[in-house]
């Protein structure tokens, strides 16, 4: 790696769970280096850009904080804590809206031709999720 990966890939390995919340021009002032060198170290990974890092390193953070916290004993224990966690995550999210906002939202999702899904920031993770699962 040249010095200027060296210096982005420190910032990364020492943060990298508020890299995953961070926009490149974050990551560009903790390394200080341009916003232009965080994306080619991102290219030089064969990542398609910044958000591909992001989503990589979420899925990275995301296991292992998931793993140190919980210490699952199998494989089983660790889908049912998963599962048990996005439950109470939809069941809060359900609690702040009434039954007819949601029916609504849903019958608009069924029904429409073309669904635009957009992210900016540190939501673009949760966009591209929101892509990949409502894709058929």
């Amino acid at each position: 790696m040249t010095p200027v990966e060296q210096k982005i890939a420190a910032v990364i390995l020492h943060q990298p769970m508020q890299v995953t919340e961070w926009t490149i021009a974050n990551l560009a002032a903790q390394a200080q280096v341009s916003q232009a060198s965080i994306s080619r170290f991102c290219h030089n990974l064969k990542l398609a850009g910044f958000h591909a890092l992001k989503i990589e390193l979420a899925k990275i953070v995301g296991v292992n904080s998931n793993l140190e916290k919980n210490e699952p004993t199998s494989v089983t224990n660790f889908l049912t804590q998963v599962s048990q966690g996005k439950s109470a995550e939809i069941q809060q999210t359900l609690a702040n809206f009434a039954n007819e906002q949601i029916n609504q939202v849903l019958e608009r999702l069924l029904n429409c031709r073309i669904l635009q899904v957009a992210g900016q920031g540190n939501t673009f993770p949760v966009a591209a999720d929101a892509v990949y699962r409502l894709i058929n």
